[in-house]
């Protein structure tokens, strides 16, 4: 399933300025679909996942973006 999502995800350059490395986006749509397919809350991801707020964030970007309309198609 990530080898048929993974190139509609839009590329995310590192920042010039450094700071904190970005969370794998892999990781960040298992937890997704995790929690969509468990009805779980956000803050209720296990542990092993990036953190709610992460994984809300970059659900947040995706569905801004449509990525998700283009998953489903992809998917379904």
């Amino acid at each position: 399933l990530w080898e048929r999502v993974r190139p509609l995800l839009p590329r995310h350059a590192p920042s010039p300025r450094g700071g904190r490395p970005r969370a794998d986006d892999q990781a960040c749509f298992e937890a997704i679909v995790f929690m969509l397919r468990n009805g779980l809350r956000w803050r209720d991801l296990p542990g092993h996942f990036p953190s709610p707020a992460t994984v809300w964030r970059r659900h947040a970007a995706w569905t801004g973006d449509r990525v998700w309309e283009q998953v489903w198609r992809v998917v379904l």
